[in-house]
């Protein structure tokens, strides 16, 4: 057997800050905003909430008053993103968060999902914005 085809290949040093870099990039690595409120419990359905990452998206959203409800009332644990706001101070600008943590309700994101679903785009808002979290 040739002992060449078992060994580990080598990578250069030079390579590896490149792959970091693009590992960081593409996996999404980076710091991450901790997003979590007090709530442990799904006020609506019962249920633990459970961490999860998601995106953050700086900007003002604007929902439908129809959306806004179901919001508040069917799934206020959503959370499948989080608000960054629209005001990012000059340190933040050179290089925003891009994630947060989160603490979501698996039924409140079905439930978000079947509403969407079921609802013509106008009653969604101007942005397709997902039930979240403000930034303190």
């Amino acid at each position: 057997m040739n002992r060449n085809c078992l060994q580990t290949p080598r990578v250069s040093r030079s390579v590896l800050p490149c792959l970091a870099l693009l590992l960081t990039t593409t996996l999404g690595c980076g710091p991450v905003a901790d997003y979590r409120g007090p709530d442990r419990v799904c006020e609506v359905h019962k249920q633990r909430l459970r961490d999860d990452i998601v995106p953050i998206i700086y900007g003002l959203p604007e929902r439908t008053p129809k959306y806004a409800q179901a919001c508040k009332e069917q799934f206020p644990h959503a959370n499948t993103k989080a608000w960054g706001g629209c005001v990012i101070d000059a340190a933040a600008r050179a290089r925003p968060t891009q994630r947060a943590q989160v603490r979501y309700c698996p039924t409140c994101r079905e439930a978000q999902r079947k509403w969407l679903a079921h609802h013509e785009p106008q009653d969604r808002g101007v942005v397709r914005d997902e039930c979240a979290l403000p930034l303190d």
